[in-house]
């Protein structure tokens, strides 16, 4: 009995304590990275939190964050690349209620960022049949890639960096 007591306040404790973002406060995280994006995230950088087997490619926390439980800010030493992704896995229902709250918004400010004329996208199911929005600059540079997953089992928000240009 002493230990549900003790796992029941452990859990109470930390769900008070977990400072919850709101959908505009998300969006508005959303398009900061956009915006951090052009100097490659350097400003917004956090902690490494992994790196691969080969060294090479390095994962960092993110300070604005997208509310997913898998995310961060990854460099490859490799190309001198950077993106940002958040990824929501749709067998959590935690992750994908999150992922339809934030997704509306997100194409709302994508649809707006085609609108001004200073951008060109494209929506296409790729060779594994996860559909993609595809956001490109007018110079052809990546801004970012939407996917959904086959059968609709994931959502994942890539925000690409600079110097990731038109690969």
């Amino acid at each position: 009995m002493k230990k549900i007591t003790f796992l029941t306040l452990l859990f109470l404790t930390i769900c008070l304590s977990v400072d919850a973002q709101t959908t505009d406060q998300l969006l508005d995280n959303f398009k900061i990275l956009l915006v951090e994006s052009r100097t490659d995230f350097k400003n917004i950088q956090g902690e490494m939190v992994e790196k691969d087997a080969t060294g090479k490619i390095m994962y960092y926390s993110c300070k604005p964050t997208l509310g997913s439980p898998l995310e961060a800010i990854c460099l490859n030493s490799n190309d001198n690349t950077s993106y940002f992704s958040a990824k929501y896995d749709y067998a959590n229902t935690n992750e994908l209620l999150k992922a339809s709250e934030i997704l509306p918004g997100v194409l709302d400010v994508v649809n707006a960022m085609v609108q001004s004329g200073k951008y060109k996208g494209r929506d296409y199911t790729n060779r594994q049949k996860v559909g993609v929005t595809e956001l490109k600059d007018l110079d052809g540079n990546y801004i970012l890639e939407i996917e959904t997953g086959a059968d609709n089992t994931y959502l994942r928000i890539t925000v690409f960096g600079k110097s990731w240009g038109k690969k």
